[in-house]
């Protein structure tokens, strides 16, 4: 007996799909825009959206099946995802590396400040 591939729920929308990879590729771009400037700040508030699309892309990508070129296209969307984000790490490596540092010696200066009683 042959299986034949069983067909997405009608409603499951393929633009949709592509577009929130698109949405997550541009996410990834300006949150390595504001590595490069240094707002930490800001690129961590883009982290709850980045979180909220790939969420609804697991959801729908369960259920999608897209055609060739679809496919194509998200492929194309996570190579360049994926080298945003080596950036990202490269350019976010030595500012936590920084921040373990302080809190190093925070804590270190904590110790001393508790043995001396000030």
């Amino acid at each position: 007996m042959k299986r034949t591939p069983s067909r997405p729920p009608p409603d499951v929308p393929r633009e949709e799909l592509l577009k929130l990879y698109s949405e997550l590729e541009s996410a990834h771009r300006q949150l390595l825009e504001f590595a490069r400037a240094e707002n930490w700040e800001a690129s961590a508030g883009l982290s709850a959206r980045i979180e909220a699309l790939t969420s609804r892309i697991a959801t729908l990508d369960a259920g999608a099946l897209l055609d060739e070129a679809g496919r194509a296209s998200v492929r194309e969307h996570i190579e360049r995802t994926r080298a945003l984000i080596g950036e990202l790490r490269a350019l976010a490596e030595p500012a936590l590396v920084l921040n373990a540092e302080m809190l190093a010696d925070n804590a270190q200066r904590s110790k001393i400040a508790g043995a001396y009683g000030a």
